[in-house]
């Protein structure tokens, strides 16, 4: 009797630190995890923007804050695509929506090309888009091109096309469709594609709590590799706090 009573004590010893030691490794998963979510945290901008991955934060430019907006630029040798689609990933996951995307195309010469900027349609759920085409002189097809290579997009009724003649003579063309920005932006990515040189891309992203908003442009680097990258945050905290700051 005495040793089975011997043996349950040494089995409940045993049950305890096992129990202790589970208690002791979660405390550590949940320190790990704290340290990770800082670290996460620690990998932004000065502006509040998030860094790229692996770009080297001290080399960013930092602007001083002006009102309520902060600029941050950087290069990295990441291609402006990929860049693009971490600030696209990374605001939809966010509180943010995405308000506005663009692409600039040209050729060999500037009067080449076009660009595309596509905004959401709050209200009908799909986009309004604005094409400029960079051929001044080029004369618009409505049935095959919105100018030189420039195809229409799918879809949309040529009637329905709208176009606007600006004072200095440049002209652009306007519709509305279904589709989301990104399928509008990811088609004219593709079709710009093939005859010119896909050279920026920008979006804009506004939060859906707080009345922040960020800028996003993307372009490529002259003569090298990778991309140049411009982050412009507004954040009317900024204006309140220069505020309290003078005051001190």
């Amino acid at each position: 009797m005495a040793a089975a009573l011997a043996s349950l004590a040494a089995c409940g010893q045993m049950g305890g630190d096992d129990a202790g030691d589970e208690i002791a490794e979660a405390e550590a998963e949940d320190g790990d995890e704290a340290e990770a979510e800082a670290e996460a945290e620690a990998e932004m901008l000065a502006n509040g923007a998030p860094a790229y991955p692996g770009m080297d934060i001290s080399a960013a430019a930092v602007r001083e804050p002006s009102g309520d907006s902060q600029t941050v630029s950087f290069e990295t040798g990441a291609d402006i695509f990929d860049v693009a689609e971490f600030y696209r990933t990374y605001y939809e996951s966010d509180d943010h929506d995405i308000t506005s995307m663009s692409l600039s195309a040209a050729g060999e010469s500037n009067d080449q090309g076009a660009t595309v900027s596509v905004s959401r349609d709050s209200q009908g759920g799909g986009s309004r888009v604005t094409i400029m085409p960079r051929d001044e002189a080029g004369e618009f097809d409505y049935s095959k091109a919105y100018g030189v290579n420039v195809p229409a997009y799918p879809g949309v009724d040529a009637e329905a096309v709208r176009e606007h003649e600006f004072s200095n003579g440049r002209r652009s063309i306007r519709f509305e469709t279904s589709d989301t920005p990104i399928a509008v932006l990811n088609f004219y990515r593709e079709a710009l594609g093939r005859n010119f040189d896909i050279r920026s891309t920008s979006l804009n992203a506004q939060s859906r709590v707080y009345r922040r908003s960020a800028s996003i442009n993307v372009s490529r680097r002259f003569n090298a590799n990778g991309s140049r990258v411009s982050t412009t945050t507004r954040d009317p905290n900024r204006t309140a706090q220069a505020a309290r700051n003078a005051d001190k």
